[in-house]
């Protein structure tokens, strides 16, 4: 797993957040990352999740409004975390 914030971390803090972006280098990096077969992606951030899908455009796992909301790009992993947490009594 490897998170990473978007404002500030991913995309430069702006005076305006509507205007923040990522830019196409760290992008890159992270859609290599998401190539290696063990490895997820995941963003949180204090925006939506609606504005963050907008902004990242990756298969990720999208945390917005600071854990509120979650959206996983893949079912299965939300199944599998689901199950680990079962097994575990959580």
């Amino acid at each position: 797993m490897f998170a990473s914030d978007f404002d500030g971390t991913l995309a430069p803090v702006t005076d305006h957040p509507g205007e923040a972006t990522m830019p196409p280098e760290k992008r890159g990096v992270l859609i290599e990352l998401a190539e290696f077969e063990h490895v997820s992606i995941a963003i949180p951030s204090g925006r939506s999740v609606r504005d963050l899908k907008a902004r990242v455009n990756l298969n990720a796992i999208l945390v917005g409004d600071h854990g509120l909301e979650v959206e996983f790009a893949d079912p299965s992993l939300f199944q599998a975390i689901h199950n680990f947490r079962r097994r575990r009594g959580y």
